[in-house]
C-alpha cells in the first residue's frame, strides 16, 4: 500500500458542522431608557446588524434547514380584497371585502350580501356559492335574465390601493385580488349570467419564498423561476399546504385561520460559501407569490380610524415573528 493509498479514507471524513440560528427580533432595536421598540419593522424583512461577526471560521457551505413562524396573515387583506365585475355594456363594479380570516361560505355570503345590497347592474337576484360536496368550487349568478356579466382578475395590471378599514390601516397598491383567493384567476373573456371558478385555492400566497442577496452572493449556479418576479437569491420555498392528504371541508382549509408554520427540509438547498469571508450582517426576506414582502400590519405602526380626525389607537406588536436554524460547514484542510 503507497502512502497516498493510506491516507484516501480521511478525504472522506463528513465535514464539521455548526448551527446559525436566526430569530427576527434580533434585529428590532429598543430605546436604552424606556424599553420601548425604535421603528418598528415588518418581521418579515430581517435586517441584523451586530457589533461581531455572526459567524466565523472558514465556512464552505450554508444550507437553511428549519424554518418556524407563526402565519398571522389573513387570507383576505389590503394586498386582495377586491373583486372586480364587468357587464356586457362595459359598466364596471368594485366590490371590497373587509381584511380578515374567510371560510369560503363565509366570504361566500359577504359577496351576495354585497351584490345584492348595492344591486349591482340593476339586479338584487344575484347567488354566491361555495360547491362544498361537488369541486370546492365557487359560482357567482346575477339571477335575473339578461344579465351579463364577467370577472376581471386583471393579470399583469393595475389593481388600485386598497381603502382604508377600521382596525386596518392604508395599504400600498394591490398586488392581487379575490379572484385569485376564490378560484376565478384564469376565467373566460366571455361574458354570461353564470360564472364558476376553478378550485379555491383560499389562499392570500401559494408559497413563500425565502430570499437573501447576501447570503446567495458567491453562488455560481443562479436561482431561475418561470416567474419574472420571483426566483433570485432563494435560501428555500415552502408551500402553504398540509404534509398529509385529506379531505377539504369548509373548516379545514390551510390559511383560513392562523396557523404555525414550521418546515424541516430533508435536502435543503446547500449554498456555496467565501471561507475566507465573514459574515457581518445578515439580511433575509419572507416573500409572496408575487415577489412582496409577506403582509404585515407591523409595517404600520398605527390604526388607521375614518371615524376619527386622528389615529387613535396604536399598534402593540406583531406575533408573526420568524425563527431560522441553518447549518455551516466548515472548509476542508
Amino acid at each position: 500500500m503507497s502512502y497516498s493509498d493510506k491516507f484516501i479514507p480521511y478525504l472522506n471524513v463528513p465535514l464539521s458542522t455548526a448551527l446559525f440560528t436566526v430569530d427576527s427580533r434580533d434585529g428590532l432595536k429598543s430605546d436604552p431608557v424606556t424599553g420601548l421598540i425604535i421603528n418598528p419593522q415588518s418581521p418579515y424583512n430581517i435586517n441584523i446588524q451586530k457589533s461581531q461577526q455572526l459567524f466565523s471560521g472558514a465556512v464552505q457551505r450554508i444550507a437553511l434547514t428549519e424554518v418556524n413562524m407563526p402565519w398571522n396573515i389573513p387570507n383576505v387583506n389590503p394586498t386582495n380584497n377586491v373583486l372586480f365585475l364587468e357587464k356586457d355594456d362595459g359598466t364596471t363594479y368594485d366590490l371590497e371585502i373587509s381584511p380578515g380570516f374567510y371560510l369560503p361560505e363565509d366570504l361566500a355570503f359577504d359577496i351576495q350580501t354585497f351584490l345584492i345590497g348595492d344591486a349591482v347592474f340593476g339586479t338584487s337576484a344575484w347567488t354566491c356559492t361555495w360547491n362544498a360536496e361537488d369541486d370546492s368550487t365557487f359560482k357567482i349568478t346575477t339571477g335575473l335574465s339578461g344579465v351579463q356579466f364577467r370577472i376581471l382578475p386583471k393579470i399583469g395590471q393595475p389593481k388600485g390601493i386598497s381603502s382604508p378599514f377600521q382596525g386596518f390601516p392604508i395599504a400600498g397598491p394591490r398586488s392581487s385580488t379575490l379572484a385569485s383567493v376564490i378560484g376565478f384567476d384564469y376565467v373566460g373573456s366571455e361574458y354570461s349570467a353564470s360564472v364558476r371558478g376553478s378550485i379555491a385555492s383560499m389562499l392570500y400566497t401559494r408559497y413563500v419564498d425565502i430570499v437573501s442577496s447576501v447570503l446567495c452572493k458567491n453562488q455560481d449556479v443562479r436561482d431561475t423561476s418561470t416567474s419574472y418576479f420571483t426566483g433570485n437569491n432563494i435560501l428555500a420555498r415552502i408551500y402553504i399546504s398540509p404534509d398529509r392528504m385529506y379531505s377539504i371541508t369548509n373548516e379545514n382549509i390551510v390559511g383560513t385561520r392562523p396557523f404555525i408554520l414550521h418546515k424541516e427540509f430533508d435536502t435543503p438547498k446547500e449554498i456555496q460559501w467565501n471561507p475566507t469571508e465573514f459574515l457581518a450582517s445578515c439580511n433575509i426576506r419572507l416573500q409572496d407569490e408575487y415577489g412582496n414582502l409577506l403582509y404585515s400590519l407591523s409595517e404600520f405602526p398605527l390604526f388607521y380610524n375614518p371615524g376619527a380626525p386622528t389615529n387613535t389607537a396604536s399598534f402593540a406588536g406583531n406575533s408573526g415573528f420568524v425563527q431560522l436554524t441553518m447549518l455551516i460547514s466548515e472548509a476542508k484542510s
